[in-house]
């Protein structure tokens, strides 16, 4: 694979994160998993290279931290070939009601 075949996962520490980050390795793209564990991505990322014989990075990303978003894009080594995001955002109250109160 070349440089610019990096898939760049974020909410990679995310069982989906990580499912969809095997899929690509295993057909050997260079991953790059980002979020806001660090210890937990190098671990997974690890287990990415010896799993896949593929090259892996980590990287802080934080999706609620919008203004963040361009820089953490900008600041990547390299072009992804794709950019995948595995992550939620939840608001900070949700407000749930039956059928009958609607």
């Amino acid at each position: 694979m070349t440089s610019d075949s990096w898939v760049v996962i974020l909410g990679g520490g995310s069982d989906i994160g990580l499912g969809i980050a095997a899929t690509f390795a295993s057909n050997k793209h260079p991953i790059c998993l980002a979020g806001r564990n660090i210890a937990q991505l190098e671990k997974s990322a690890m287990d990415l290279q010896i799993r896949f014989g593929i090259e892996t990075s980590v990287a802080s990303f934080d999706a609620e931290n919008l203004d963040g978003c361009k820089v953490f894009y900008d600041q990547l080594p390299f072009t992804p070939f794709g950019v995948v995001a595995a992550f939620g955002v939840l608001p900070t109250s949700i407000e749930f009601r039956s059928p009958e109160e609607e």
